[in-house]
């Protein structure tokens, strides 16, 4: 599975998926993020601005967490809320 359609804005959740456009589209996955560490989300300002030019692979490379298995958890919970 490459990655999952989440909806209406045509978005694909890879590797390469900006997360400030994700998180538009999918606000309700803003806690998850949270859950691993990506503090900085939760100031809105920070979502509108650099979260918008960083892939959810350079987010993991920075704040050192393991992509893949990120990725799971974000595809687990994206499922789970369709």
């Amino acid at each position: 599975m490459e990655g999952n359609d989440l909806g209406s804005k045509d978005i694909r959740l890879t590797k390469d998926t900006i997360v400030g456009d994700l998180l538009e589209t999918r606000p309700e996955l803003l806690d998850l993020f949270l859950g691993y560490g990506f503090t900085h989300l939760a100031d809105p300002i920070a979502r509108k601005t650099r979260a918008r030019t960083v892939s959810i692979e350079t987010a993991c490379k920075i704040h050192g967490i393991d992509l893949d298995d990120f990725l799971a958890a974000l595809k687990r919970a994206a499922g789970a809320s369709l």
